[in-house]
This record gives C-alpha cells, structure tokens and sequence, in this order.
C-alpha cells in the first residue's frame, strides 16, 4: 500500500460559521527545493475537520459510483464508499445524488472537505469565490466542488488530467454552489481551476489557466483567470462558456478573448477588500520589489498579475508563515490599535451595523479556520515519499 507523509504541527479547535478560503501556489522554479507546493486555509468555522486515509479499490465491470452531496458541519460523508473511516453504524448512511460509471481501479487519496493529495502526488487546494450562478443540488445537478475533487484524487495522476475530468463532469451532470477554485499541482505542473453553475442551472462553465514556472499564484474568494486565448496550451476551458455566455448576455464575442472572472463573476467575494487585500499582501510579500498599491479602482481591477517572480525562492516554511499574517507592520494591523485591545489580539467577529459604515480586515489567518494545510510534490523522489502534506488543526497562527 502506498502511503503519504503527513507532518502534524498545530492543534486546536475553533467553531464559527461562514466559507471563505485562502489558496496559494508556488511552482517549481519559485521553490527554494524544486519541489511544487498548494495548500488551503478552510475558513469555514463549522467544516467537518477531520484529515482521512480513503484507500484504493477495485471494481467490477459495469459497477456505478455514487456522487454524495457536499454536508458539513459534521459528519460530511457516511458510508462504506471511502473506507472505514466514514463507515459509522452508528449514523445513517448519507444518500447520493446520482450516480456515473465507475472505474476498474481507483487510487488511494488523503481526503478532508475537499481531495487534498493522492498516492500519485496530485494534490489540490481550494477557495469558494462570488459568481452570478448560484445552483442547488438535484437530478440535474449532482457534483459540486468537492465531489469533483474526489473523483479526479480516485483517477487521475497529472493536473491537465484532473482539470479535463471534473470539467467535463461538470458539464455533464451538472454542478450546483456558488463559484469555486481548485489549485492543482502535479510534480511538474500547477494549474488553476476555476468553476460556477451555468444560467440554466444543469450544467457547468469553467477556466482553467497554467500557473507559469517560476512564479507564485494566490486566491482569495475571487477569480483570478482573465482573458482566455483558445489557441494556448496553458488555457483550457468548458466548450459550452463561449455559446452561454454570449446568449446570456455576458459576453459580446465581437470585443476580443472573453474576460473569464468579469463575464462570470459579480467581484468581490463579501465587503470591498475582502479578497483583494489578501492577495495583494501575499504578492507584495512575496515580491516587495514591485511595489504593488493595496488600493484599486474596483474589484475588477487587473493591477495584480495573475502570478508573479519572487523576489527569493519560497520554501515550505515561507508559505506556512504567509498563512499566519495579519498584516502586521503595515497600515492594516490587525495587532495595533484599540481594537486589538492591550495585548495584541488581532482577531475580529465580521458583523455588520446600519449604524457604522466600513468591516474589519480579512487578514490571511482568521480565527474560525478550522485548518490549514501546505502540500508538496516532488519529481525527484518516488510517489510514496515525493508527496508530503504539511498539515495544521485550527487557525494558522
């Protein structure tokens, strides 16, 4: 049986509500080790946090696979589908959607809300994002987000592959929620996958966009894909976005490639700022050299490159500190002022007032994350021991 390295490093336990998740990439040529890095803060306050092993398995010809629907709090799956783990007797089964072909042979992965890691060092992480589509599960919707990264963590091996199967799933049978982004690293290759519900509410549209070796991407509840060039290999995208999109009225084909997050997303995730801070701290940290303004015009503003150069390789420690921020030292301290009261607390209940205009700051660690993780991959070492997960219960800091 193949295994994967897991290195636990923080502990504790955090209730609170809401999805709203960081996920930042570092590619080959940007890591201090060549080894490819994702991770995920799930922000979500009442996500079911537990970190389980779903091993392999056979099938025999003309068996189906059940698609569940995404439950949280907890439990987020029960039954004998995905290992003993989620087999509790105790609880009823949860009943599936539907149902599509499976497989002769699927891989063992490491599974938390969503995929994280498979014995072939795939490995995905993930943040919800605003779309104009919101889509419940039904007959014609039967994968969300999640179950998308199950099934590709069960059978595929490379990115461009995992990409290509949720996408025509997707498109198939449908996805239900709100936007979503999956990072999708191999040894080799990061990608980024961006996902909502069509008009129609049956079916899909999606991007998806190479991450440049050598850079490092960051998401933070708010498309990052522009436009799209068909002709590139390191753009994909759903075959139905063009043809929907014009007819609903998104997109005229006339003004040139189509703007992936303006056709299909209203901007920013929440408050203004909720997205765009946090991705502008990770890229003027990552690469303070290009003096990036944390002020925009709106949140369909294009000042900040899809990926950009480091100004130094990153290793793993440098993104799990990354994860910890909260804007210290800048304008935004969340650890300064009356607020943060007289020691320092930087933590802040979101709320809202008709009496007070302005929100709080949502800095990278935020007190209801129920864990963080960081995955690596490395081409250079086999598949048993190439892929770790550097894994944290809680909030980042």
């Amino acid at each position: 049986m193949r295994k994967i390295l897991l290195v636990l490093i923080v502990a504790a336990a955090i209730v609170s509500i809401g999805l709203a998740c960081t996920t930042i990439i570092v590619t080959k040529g940007a890591s201090v080790d060549g080894s490819v890095m994702t991770s995920h803060s799930a922000d979500c306050g009442l996500c079911d946090f537990r970190y389980v092993y779903v091993p392999p398995a056979d099938y025999e010809a003309g068996a189906k696979r059940a698609v569940y629907p995404f439950i949280e709090p907890y439990p987020r799956y029960v039954g004998a589908d995905m290992g003993p783990t989620y087999n509790d007797p105790d609880l009823p089964a949860t009943e599936p959607l539907g149902y599509i072909d499976q497989v002769e042979h699927t891989f063992g992965y490491f599974d938390a809300v969503y995929g994280v890691i498979n014995e072939h060092q795939l490995a995905i992480g993930e943040c919800t994002c605003s779309a104009k589509v919101y889509a419940q599960p039904s007959a014609d919707c039967i994968f969300d987000v999640a179950a998308l990264s199950r099934v590709a963590m069960e059978r595929t091996t490379t990115a461009r592959e995992a990409i290509e199967l949720m996408g025509a799933l997707a498109v198939e049978y449908g996805y239900y929620g709100w936007g979503e982004t999956l990072t999708v690293t191999d040894p080799n290759e990061a990608w980024v996958f961006e996902i909502c519900a069509s008009p129609d509410k049956k079916s899909a549209l999606w991007a998806a966009k190479k991450v440049p070796d050598g850079t490092v991407f960051v998401e933070s509840n708010m498309f990052r894909i522009r436009e799209l060039d068909p002709e590139s290999p390191d753009n994909m995208f759903s075959p139905n976005l063009i043809d929907v999109a014009t007819e609903a009225g998104w997109y005229d084909p006339s003004t040139g490639p189509i703007d992936w997050m303006a056709t299909v997303s209203t901007g920013e995730y929440s408050y203004p700022y909720y997205s765009l801070r946090r991705t502008w701290r990770v890229l003027d940290r990552v690469s303070p050299s290009l003096g990036l303004s944390p002020w925009v015009e709106d949140s369909f503003t294009k000042d900040y490159p899809f990926s950009i150069v480091p100004d130094k390789k990153l290793s793993v420690a440098d993104v799990i500190d990354l994860f910890r921020d909260h804007y210290e030292g800048t304008e935004f301290d969340l650890t300064e002022g009356l607020a943060a009261g007289p020691f320092g607390n930087p933590n802040r209940y979101a709320g809202s007032s008709k009496l007070v205009k302005g929100s709080w700051e949502r800095a990278l660690s935020i007190f209801r994350c129920e864990y963080v993780f960081v995955s690596q991959v490395r081409d250079w070492l086999p598949d048993p021991v190439g892929g770790v997960v550097w894994w944290g219960a809680a909030a980042p800091h």
